[in-house]
């Protein structure tokens, strides 16, 4: 560490217990905690502090060391960034660095496996029983959720704003009638998607998806042009729209009702994995789906490359194979997430 880092850390510690009024005892535990973060990061000056070297070496360096030498509790991995953001917003305000990156840094999720869809054992349990529970209300709105984020690819939130007609219908074939986020043009079912950084991208709905997102809406009790409703507030008449966190446990009841094992919190991404995997199997270019799924082309070379890996080490058989632990994937995995935070 440089002497002129070693000369704004020392100003720092003034400032908390001098502007910001901290006990000498608090002082201490931040200063010595940023120290650490610093040391284990390897910033030596200023000119490292940016958001990009941080979140990289956050991954690379020190979580993965600190974390074999003692599992963090998530609350102490929290205690430790938000030491490194105070001092971030600091170098802010007093003109040090030129931007405030403080909310660019991030935790990295190392337990997550981006890339991972439902196999095919695992797309035809989820089929056979979503077929065998379509006799209730809730039953109809669960299977036209996720028949329409297994066909589109949509991210759970875009999917949960979305609107159909005031009928409560999305009218389909040659109609030119606008139902809410839904047009129809040469018999084909288009849906508008208002995404990330209000970037609007059109994608077409399969017709197993429509026909089971209006059977779904024929039999609701409260018709309006909210697409997916939170059912359980139709007892008092009024109407909501169903919650991401929601969505997360019809999610987690239908998996371990199809006896699907996967990681709890992360089932609302499986389906756009596996509709992007689908997409690439049917020999889409990669232009074609970063505007169908909102990514960037890079983003879907990580796709072919891993598919392509699996077929290379695995044969046909990766395909059906369930939950893939190969060490060689996960590093490959383990590299992808150091690039790709949002995928």
């Amino acid at each position: 560490m440089n002497e002129k880092l070693i000369k704004i850390i020392e100003d720092y510690r003034h400032y908390l217990t001098g502007e910001l009024g901290f006990s000498k005892e608090t002082t201490v535990g931040y200063v010595s905690k940023l120290k650490i973060m610093l040391a284990r990061l390897k910033i030596e000056n200023v000119d490292e502090v940016t958001d990009i070297v941080i979140n990289k070496r956050l991954l690379d360096d020190f979580w993965i060391e600190r974390q074999e030498q003692r599992p963090y509790k998530p609350q102490t991995r929290v205690a430790y960034l938000s030491t490194l953001k105070k001092f971030l917003r600091y170098l802010y305000v007093r003109g040090i660095i030129a931007e405030d990156i403080t909310d660019r840094i991030k935790l990295p999720k190392r337990d997550i496996l981006f890339l991972e869809g439902l196999n095919k054992d695992e797309q035809k349990r989820l089929r056979q029983y979503l077929a065998e529970n379509l006799k209730t209300e809730v039953g109809l709105r669960n299977t036209a959720l996720i028949y329409f984020l297994w066909s589109t690819g949509c991210r759970i939130s875009e999917a949960l704003r979305l609107n159909c007609h005031p009928d409560s219908y999305i009218y389909t074939g040659n109609s030119k009638v606008i139902s809410g986020n839904f047009h129809a043009e040469d018999r084909k079912t288009y849906v508008h998607i208002s995404g990330k950084g209000h970037k609007n991208r059109i994608i077409r709905v399969a017709p197993e998806s429509v026909m089971y997102l209006n059977l779904y809406l024929d039999n609701r009790a409260i018709r309006n042009e909210i697409l997916f409703q939170n059912i359980a507030n139709n007892r008092n008449k009024t109407v909501k729209r169903l919650t991401r966190q929601g969505s997360v446990q019809i999610m987690k009841n239908l998996f371990i009702a199809a006896e699907i094992n996967k990681t709890p919190g992360l089932c609302t991404h499986l389906f756009r994995h596996t509709a992007i995997n689908h997409w690439i199997e049917q020999g889409h270019t990669d232009q074609e789906i970063s505007e169908m799924a909102g990514l960037l082309s890079n983003s879907i070379i990580i796709y072919r490359n891993r598919n392509k890996y699996l077929t290379d080490v695995f044969g046909d058989k990766s395909k059906t194979l369930p939950k893939l632990q190969d060490k060689r994937l996960l590093d490959i995995e383990d590299k992808i997430r150091r690039r790709y935070y949002d995928l």
